[in-house]
């Protein structure tokens, strides 16, 4: 059985910083995404909106990065992962996407939401290592999530 994190890419970002579309933004929620992957059995992949006209992939250590292209939406994507995978697979979608989140559970998918509580207007710091664990486990990383103001069971 292989475990699965699914980021919703821009919607992290989104709830971390005022310029989500940057690619220096993409580049550090990678980065972190890599090094939680090679310090856990978890296989990620990151899903972003757009970037070119048909969706691509990219591969880093343990982590395949998916822009969707023009075609579709990277929430639609997100789906056809779970939906394409193997059953006995687990998969934890990291987004805070109300409709998402109700198309994965329905898949059989946790969903760990991400803050809620960070005021309307963004925070310019654009640096996530303070907030995301590097050395722990994924249980504390969806625990810290869902503490911050998810309500989801994991």
């Amino acid at each position: 059985m292989k475990k699965y994190l699914i980021v919703d890419g821009y919607n992290l970002i989104g709830k971390k910083c005022a310029d989500f579309y940057s690619e220096e933004n993409r580049e550090k929620l990678i980065r972190n995404i890599v090094n939680f992957t090679l310090s856990e059995k978890y296989f990620s992949i990151i899903v972003f909106d757009g970037k070119g006209t048909t969706a691509t992939r990219e591969k880093r250590p343990g982590v395949e990065v998916i822009f969707s292209g023009d075609k579709d939406k990277a929430d639609d994507l997100i789906v056809k992962i779970i939906e394409n995978g193997k059953k006995d697979d687990s998969y934890t979608v990291l987004t805070s996407d109300r409709e998402l989140s109700a198309r994965c559970k329905a898949l059989g998918a946790a969903v760990a939401q991400t803050q809620k509580s960070i005021s309307k207007k963004k925070k310019k710091t654009k640096d996530f290592s303070d907030k995301m664990p590097q050395n722990r486990t994924v249980d504390f990383w969806l625990k810290y999530f869902n503490e911050k103001g998810g309500s989801d069971e994991v």
